[in-house]
């Protein structure tokens, strides 16, 4: 049977969830990056669909989402879960 290393044997790697260098690059999303986001889902988005797919914070996410909503963007629909989407007005993006 084979035996297992001692742990100081053993080669372990740590690598970080994030560098400085993406911690840099990881700027604020802008409304073009929403729409798009939104388009690509059909032209329905949630924050956590925004921040999953552009690595914001679900704060960030919120606050784009309201501000464009403002703005006349998008409308706001409730689920029959009870979960609020965002959708796009303008279907013509879609196309």
């Amino acid at each position: 049977m084979k035996q297992m290393p001692h742990l100081e044997e053993q080669e372990t790697t740590h690598k970080p969830h994030y560098s400085p260098d993406s911690l840099q690059a990881n700027k604020a999303a802008s409304d073009k990056d929403i729409i798009e986001v939104a388009v690509a889902n059909g032209g329905r988005v949630t924050p956590t669909v925004l921040c999953a797919r552009l690595d914001i914070s679900i704060d960030e996410a919120t606050s784009k989402l309201e501000s464009l909503h403002t703005k006349g963007v998008f409308t706001l629909e409730n689920t029959e879960a009870g979960h609020l989407v965002y959708v796009l007005i303008d279907f013509d993006l879609m196309r």
